[in-house]
């Protein structure tokens, strides 16, 4: 087997003679591809897929087995070995220790204990991956393991995020709205009381920086809610001044000095 190349055995329930169901079958690869790209995400921090996958083998014997091969996406670094053996090599340490290193993000992790799930859930009696010439069995354990570190108590700190203003409900006092940042979490439930429901109100799709109590998942880097204090709404964009606008507002910003003179005094000052 080559360094892109990565294999599963998935063994039905006995009652079944072990032969997997097709549901489960099919939902067994989706969560491996799934923890796939998001070792690939974990790697290149970004959502977008690097590396796509091809199936160059499968057969039935009792358990089935699958074998794939990692490929770069065209015009993208190749990082296929190097995300087959992370996933491998990570589920391995976690599979064996049952410890989750702190660079682990919790995307991560889910997309680990999805893969073992139906082995919790006695969906299925066997799970094997086989990388290069290495072998691990995954056992139930391992997602009842990783169930406990995802709940792990949750951070609270006070702060403030920025987003697009969308999705306000106040139906029976719900008080809640989302916010969509333009980098971090792809949305964050907001609660507001309800001295601020106008402010709220006047604020659907604006720009806003939100102050209040961020809640944070166990190993995530954003907060996933807000408890908010207060609502910042920015002006909207064509309000902003442009730099024509800004030309002449500060005519002795250099006290007589030419512009050029004046950066390279800074220059020397920085040094």
């Amino acid at each position: 087997m080559q360094p892109n190349e990565i294999a599963f055995y998935i063994t039905g329930k006995p009652e079944e003679d072990q032969h997997v169901t097709l549901d489960e079958f099919i939902r067994q690869l989706t969560f491996f591809l799934q923890a796939l790209h998001q070792t690939d995400s974990h790697l290149s921090k970004v959502d977008f897929a690097s590396t796509y996958y091809q199936v160059i083998d499968l057969r039935h014997s009792s358990p089935a087995f699958v074998a794939i091969r990692a490929h770069p996406v065209q015009n993208m670094a190749d990082q296929s070995s190097t995300i087959l053996s992370t996933f491998f090599n990570e589920f391995s340490a976690i599979e064996h220790t049952k410890q989750v290193p702190q660079y682990i993000e919790r995307s991560l992790l889910e997309s680990f204990r999805n893969v073992v799930l139906p082995l919790g859930k006695q969906k299925v009696s066997d799970l094997t991956v086989l990388y290069q010439e290495q072998s691990l069995q995954l056992s139930a354990s391992t997602m009842h393991y990783l169930d406990a570190v995802l709940a792990e108590e949750a951070m609270d700190e006070e702060g403030s995020i920025s987003g697009m203003l969308e999705e306000i409900n106040i139906h029976a006092g719900t008080n809640s709205f989302r916010i969509y940042p333009k980098i971090g979490p792809r949305k964050v439930i907001c609660h507001f009381p309800k001295h601020l429901m106008d402010q709220a109100i006047n604020s659907i799709n604006r720009h806003v920086n939100i102050y209040g109590k961020l809640k944070y998942k166990a190993r995530e880097r954003f907060p996933y809610e807000v408890v908010v204090f207060d609502i910042e709404v920015y002006p909207p964009d064509e309000e902003l001044p442009t730099l024509d606008d800004l030309r002449g507002i500060a005519p002795n910003a250099t006290q007589g000095v030419s512009s050029e003179e004046f950066i390279r005094n800074i220059r020397v000052e920085w040094k």
